[in-house]
């Protein structure tokens, strides 16, 4: 019996907030102080210094998410990835952009040959956070492809690899019907994923 395999391909797409202006410092030189004064007073001049910390954004520990499962499902078909997320502003969105040729706006597809399948992606934070969203309307999504979920709370402005661990999770499911209803075969989908932090 042949196998049907799933694998899902996340391709980083990272963006980072840069400030509008920087400021530039200012100086006041010292006047000219002779006699006595230069080895009691001296001269005072002054200097200023200004630090621009910029706003970081960052999508990292990005892996394939490989499924495979034999003849006929008995549930939903799901596979997962941990990953990291971390942006210095308050708050951040994420946007899913499959680039299948047969994904509609509220249907992605994975596709085999002239063969295709429906699926859902979940984003969900795993720690600290509880921030979810889903993509994939015709599989139970509630957002459509490429299109960016609401204001997300950042819950990991400090590390940007996550301290070396993992603080979302995203998860592909394929509705059971629609995976025992596909021919056998290798069904693929590469997905572009964005974080933009607001």
């Amino acid at each position: 019996m042949r196998v049907k395999e799933l694998k899902v391909l996340a391709i980083v797409a990272l963006m980072s907030g840069l400030s509008a202006g920087v400021a530039f410092a200012t100086t006041a030189p010292g006047a000219l102080v002779t006699g006595g004064a230069a080895t009691t007073t001296g001269s005072n001049g002054s200097f200023d210094i200004n630090v621009t910390k910029q706003d970081s954004v960052q999508i990292s520990n990005l892996n394939s998410i490989v499924i495979g499962q034999g003849g006929v499902a008995t549930a939903d078909v799901t596979g997962s990835d941990s990953v990291c997320y971390y942006a210095t502003t308050n708050n951040y969105k994420i946007t899913m952009d499959s680039t299948s040729t047969a994904t509609l706006p509220g249907d992605l597809k994975l596709v085999s040959g002239g063969n295709s399948m429906s699926y859902k992606l979940d984003w969900a934070e795993t720690a600290p956070g509880t921030d979810a969203a889903s993509w994939g309307v015709a599989a139970g999504g509630a957002i459509n492809d490429n299109v960016a979920t609401g204001s997300l709370t950042s819950d990991n402005k400090i590390s940007a690899n996550c301290g070396g661990a993992t603080n979302a999770t995203i998860t592909v499911t394929i509705p059971m019907a629609g995976f025992n209803s596909a021919l056998t075969g290798l069904y693929t989908d590469t997905v572009n994923i964005t974080i933009v932090g607001i």
